[in-house]
């Protein structure tokens, strides 16, 4: 019921009544012969009663054309009011603002009550729904029932103000017999028992009596009844007739049901070409952008019709230009996924910034992602953070994601996992499904702040997966298969990786992989996964190209194939899945099934590296350090050493003690070096434990101390260290 309210205060709103009580109470015949002689403001008064049903029969045609003309003669409230709903223009937020902002302030109702419905819209300005509320209340004089109307729908959706529904309906009841959009605005609060005890048959008869008082949206809302059989008998012809008749009335709305049922075969002949003329006719008549998107859809998917991305683009364009920003954004991915056109990352930001432009919060985090990997754009992260930091603001929940995963990764910013739960929480309250599966990854692990509780991380992942969402479903996949959170069940797994599949997530698809080549709910088919991991790849996911790689390695299924393994591996490294590199690498470094070849394995090392690969930058520094096929380096050893370090590594803090102990690219440190052979000793190391046991047994860089020597070297033989145990003996000797 409150979005059904919502889209009638839209309706309202642009319907808004003229500037002063002399005009609103003036006799229609008086305010004719105005008309006649060129009022402009005579026309928007006569414009309202045509759209309303006030004294005389509803004609959107007539109203819409009569605001079109007041624009064309200058009145600046006709302007404003045309270009925020793209009559006789396309539409131009930004105009409108400015015109209606000024006509208010001369004391225009009409602008001043419209300048509300831009605030509570965000359209031209920021969302201020209580600044559209207070301009409501103050265009709201007791002469207007359109007035009284506007207010009562803020009270009944509780836009800007306390919902008030019983309020809303007070100021309806003496306005009906005056407005049919107030009857039927009553109409609708009786069928549904919005304010006042339900009443479907009461709803139903004022809805039905402003229907054929000519009002276009009574006839909509009642031909949708009829069409859905809600709260009368299902009708179909019945619900065509009254389309038909609001169609000829001018209602772009009822043109747009007429075309769904061209299109669904619903009622009357399924037609595709009836479709699009009764599309583009809806288009001509108010419904302009959605009936266009909705047009350019089809043609993009290519379901009902053979796919055309020349007229998907054509439609998505001319949306677009009437101000539609999710028309603009198509446009974008379009290009930016070269879907019959030539891939042009450029020419997708530049769409994707349009639609921002006109406040489409997707396409203004779409321009943050562009900045963010420099796709048609100079990469800047700090720009990428600020845009959807705005687009936060503005409540979308895409962006909460975004900028929880830069905080959670530490992309230009430092890394703060609570401060990522903060904004993932904040997208999953709005409904976004990868901001659910974040939350639920920290409430796994027990996170930035967050204590472990797998009961609540399920919890999210099956909100997202209930609401169909692929990410979700894959989640709740790997939950079942891991047996994380529940007992571990691997046909519950499968189902919901099919379904995940079904949507054709990359992720899923290598997950039922996984369980085709094990056998796991599914009978063993490694020839299917081999298949699945293709799929998995070539849509992008590089852990599936990594997965065939153990496959030819190990000759898992298939005959062992060094070549192919190392082709898979390769391939998952370009999808930046590092391990993809640093297998490729393994085989080079030691000469399984290739010729050694120190350069090439390098190579792969490196490209590893880059991708944050803490082992393979290590392998970069030892190369560096012993001359590994590439010149001696130590400085830029000692600088591989010191980065992954850094990041914990034990192996790098090892190596890094080793620079420091014998002046490697760096002064000689002995007890830095000990420092960090005890952090890697703290991590199980062996190298680190037995290099430790040296410095204590010797007092480098710490005080000599052989009960400590012995504690190390032991210590170390745990972790295969040959000579280890042998020193320990030794020193037990010497005591």
């Amino acid at each position: 019921m409150k979005s059904l309210l919502g889209l009638f205060l839209f309706i309202l709103c642009t319907q808004l009544s003229a500037q002063t009580v002399e005009l609103i109470q003036m006799p229609l015949a008086k305010l004719k012969a105005k008309v006649a002689k060129g009022d402009p403001k005579a026309m928007v008064q006569l414009a309202l009663r045509y759209s309303n049903g006030i004294g005389v029969e509803g004609n959107s045609k007539q109203s819409n054309t009569l605001f079109e003309r007041a624009a064309k003669a200058g009145y600046g409230t006709a302007i404003g009011v045309c270009a925020a709903n793209g009559w006789g223009c396309a539409k131009n937020p930004r105009l409108a603002f400015s015109h209606l902002e000024k006509a208010s302030q001369t004391g225009d109702l009409t602008a001043i009550r419209n300048l509300g419905r831009l605030y509570q819209d965000g359209i031209g300005c920021e969302v201020d729904k209580s600044r559209g509320f207070t301009l409501y209340l103050k265009a709201a004089v007791p002469e207007d029932p359109v007035a009284q109307c506007v207010l009562a729908q803020a009270y009944l959706s509780g836009s800007g103000t306390k919902q008030d529904p019983a309020k809303g309906v007070q100021l309806l009841l003496p306005i009906a017999e005056k407005s049919s959009a107030a009857k039927c605005l009553l109409g609708r609060c009786y069928d549904h028992g919005t304010g006042c005890e339900k009443n479907v048959t009461l709803g139903l008869k004022l809805i039905t009596e402003a229907a054929e008082a000519g009002h276009l949206e009574a006839l909509s809302v009642l031909a949708s009844k009829y069409y859905l059989g809600t709260g009368v008998e299902k009708n179909v012809a019945k619900a065509y007739e009254l389309s038909r008749k609001g169609a000829a009335m001018g209602s772009g709305n009822a043109m747009r049901l007429l075309a769904m049922g061209h299109l669904e075969g619903n009622g009357v002949a399924k037609s595709f070409a009836k479709f699009e003329e009764f599309m583009l006719k809806a288009a001509e008549n108010g419904e302009g952008s959605a009936a266009l998107l909705r047009l350019a859809w089809e043609y993009e998917e290519g379901k009902e019709v053979a796919q055309d991305y020349t007229k998907a683009l054509k439609y998505y364009r001319e949306a677009g230009k009437l101000g539609s920003g999710r028309a603009f954004n198509s446009v974008g991915l379009i290009y930016e996924r070269a879907q019959g056109v030539a891939h042009d990352l450029e020419l997708a930001c530049q769409y994707y910034q349009k639609a921002a432009d006109l406040g489409y919060t997707l396409g203004l985090v779409n321009v943050g992602v562009c900045y963010q990997y420099g796709r048609g754009v100079e990469r800047d992260i700090d720009q990428a953070n600020a845009i959807y930091t705005k687009a936060v603001q503005m409540g979308d929940s895409m962006a909460c994601y975004r900028l929880g995963l830069n905080h959670e990764q530490g992309s230009g910013m430092e890394k703060d996992q609570v401060k990522a739960n903060e904004y993932y929480l904040k997208g999953a309250e709005l409904g976004d499904s990868h901001c659910m599966c974040a939350l639920g990854d920290s409430l796994s692990d027990g996170t930035g702040g967050l204590a472990k509780d797998l009961p609540k991380a399920l919890g999210w992942f099956q909100k997202a997966a209930d609401k169909g969402a692929a990410i979700g479903q894959w989640r709740m996949g790997r939950c079942y298969y891991e047996g994380i959170g529940v007992p571990r069940d691997y046909n519950k797994a499968v189902e919901y990786f099919s379904m995940a599949c079904a949507q054709y997530d990359s992720a899923a698809i290598n997950s039922l992989a996984i369980c085709y080549e094990n056998g796991h709910g599914v009978p063993k088919d490694v020839e299917k996964a081999i298949q699945l991991y293709r799929l998995s790849g070539e849509m992008g996911y590089g852990a599936a190209y990594y997965n065939l790689g153990l496959l030819y390695e190990f000759g898992i299924g298939v005959p062992v194939n060094v070549a192919r393994a190392i082709e898979f591996y390769g391939k998952a490294g370009d999808l930046e899945e590092s391990s993809g590199y640093y297998r490729a690498a393994l085989f080079y470094a030691k000469g399984t099934g290739v010729q050694t070849d120190m350069a090439i394995a390098n190579g792969y090392y490196a490209k590893a590296a880059a991708l944050g690969d803490l082992v393979s930058m290590n392998e970069v520094g030892t190369s560096l350090r012993d001359g590994r096929g590439v010149e001696k380096d130590l400085k830029g050893a000692f600088k591989c050493f010191q980065q992954t370090a850094a990041q914990g590594s034990s192996e790098g803090q090892w190596n890094l003690g080793k620079c420091y102990f014998s002046g490697l690219g760096t002064p000689k440190d002995p007890a830095q070096a000990a420092e960090l052979f005890a952090l890697a000793t703290k991590q199980s190391h062996g190298g680190a434990a037995y290099d430790l046991a040296i410095c204590y047994e010797n007092g480098y860089g710490v005080p000599k101390s052989i009960p400590k020597a012995r504690h190390f070297y032991l210590q170390a033989s745990w972790q295969h260290q040959e000579k280890a145990l042998e020193r320990y003996n030794e020193l037990g000797k010497l005591r």
